[in-house]
């Protein structure tokens, strides 16, 4: 299974838009946070394959995200996401607990944003995966990850 996944898009739909194409190749999106406002996602609807949201420290209205996200085919799963079948955990920020989720052997694979800084790091059977900003505006550099869930393969996509 191939998941494409984004964070910090920060309002950011003309860059939404430019990836759709490459969104479409993955069997499943993941966003971890900070889509910031509902029209947003009018942009995701163009997506093929199923979205998977959680809330950033920036979506502040978490009830119009929620039931646009219905509309547009966006599903937000609150401040974190547990995927059970993929051995997966995603939140926001990670950063306080990142050590504590790694290191539980719990899951395969981490998944934070928050940072803005792109991070993919193996540590035992743990995958973590920050796919940095897709906004670009903290680091200038707009990015994204791919991830093979089968091989735990992942890397960073700049645009």
């Amino acid at each position: 299974m191939i998941l494409a996944v984004i964070s910090d898009s920060h309002d950011r739909i003309d860059v939404l838009a430019d990836i759709v194409e490459e969104l479409n190749e993955a069997d499943a999106v993941l966003h971890a946070g900070d889509l910031i406002s509902p029209f947003v996602l009018r942009t995701l609807e163009k997506v093929k394959p199923e979205i998977h949201a959680v809330y950033g420290n920036n979506d502040g209205d978490r009830r119009t995200l929620y039931e646009w996200g219905l509309k547009y085919g966006v599903r937000f799963h609150g401040d974190f996401l547990v995927m059970k079948e993929l051995g997966l955990f995603m939140s926001h920020n990670v950063e306080s607990y990142k050590e504590a989720l790694i290191s539980s052997g719990k899951f395969r694979i981490v998944i934070g944003g928050h940072t803005h800084r792109a991070e993919i790091r193996k540590e035992g059977e743990t995958l973590f995966i920050n796919p940095g900003e897709l906004c670009g505006y903290l680091t200038g550099r707009r990015t994204y990850a791919v991830v093979d869930v089968d091989t735990k393969d992942a890397r960073i996509i700049e645009l």
